[in-house]
């Protein structure tokens, strides 16, 4: 800039400081919007890990609840002489579906009921029955390391309660076995699952990410359940032949009944 003929030339001093001071303004504010920039991708970066970390705990915590309802259900059929082997069919088309999801291999495997037990119970690993998800196996003999089969006291063979564990839970899709999609459709009008929406378009072969597959198995646990509940205290009534059954008192199902709850039936009527 040429200066006007009553203007004193600047000093270079000026020159140089005004140079400087234009490029450290450049600078700092380069600086100030690398810095805003690196600090929203770190906010992004923490978003995504609480996001996770809160994924993670809803996941654990489903299939701790899928635990407790087999459990859950595994006495209430004890103790209301219900068979269970459907289930059971149907816990190794689970573990199956997993064994079969594609990309990197899920830990499934077999033990024994009494040794995933101890591991759900342990108190130095509180957060294992969070991580695998427990399936009735049925029964199988007690054999030694050689595979003979043991014996008790009294001569009999022993057996023992077998489970599928299935831990890991790692991303991928795990398909709909045919027995879940026909139990969803049997007792879709119970438990979680009469609050579960898009059941009706369910068919077998569906894909499903672990996290949505163990809470829809959740969901169908505890259908399962309230209709277990029905046997409980079921009515007892004659039929039209004279036979005496028992009605459920959730789903209204029939079967015959008990021996304990005929003779029940039946003093009961003498009495009236």
């Amino acid at each position: 800039m040429i200066p006007a003929p009553d203007q004193k030339p600047e000093p270079n001093i000026n020159k140089v400081g005004r140079i400087i001071s234009h490029a450290l303004g450049a600078g700092f504010g380069a600086m100030q919007k690398q810095a805003q920039a690196t600090d929203q991708a770190a906010q992004g970066k923490a978003r995504e890990d609480f996001e996770q970390e809160q994924q993670t705990k809803l996941r654990q915590l489903d299939i701790a609840k899928s635990n407790a309802l087999n459990l859950s259900l595994h006495e209430s059929n004890l103790l209301s002489q219900n068979e269970r082997d459907t289930d059971r069919a149907q816990s190794k088309q689970i573990a199956d579906a997993f064994r079969a999801m594609p990309g990197e291999e899920h830990d499934v495997r077999e033990m024994s009921a009494e040794a995933a037990k101890a591991a759900i119970f342990d108190p130095n690993n509180q957060t294992w029955a969070h991580t695998h998800l427990v399936l009735p196996a049925g029964f199988d003999d007690v054999k030694d390391s050689s595979g003979n089969r043991l014996k008790d006291s009294d001569g009999n063979y022993k057996t023992e309660g077998r489970v599928y564990v299935i831990g890991g839970m790692k991303d991928g899709k795990v398909a709909l076995p045919a027995s879940i999609v026909s139990d969803i459709q049997k007792y879709k009008k119970y438990g979680d699952l009469a609050n579960t929406p898009g059941l009706d378009g369910l068919k077998e072969g569906d894909e499903y990410e672990p996290k949505q597959f163990i809470r829809l198995y959740g969901a169908l646990l505890s259908a399962k359940k309230e209709v277990v509940s029905g046997w409980g205290k079921p009515e007892a009534y004659e039929g039209p032949k004279g036979e005496i059954l028992q009605r459920n008192t959730v789903t209204g199902d029939t079967k015959p009944a008990t021996e304990e709850q005929a003779d029940a039936y039946k003093m009961r009527k003498a009495k009236l």
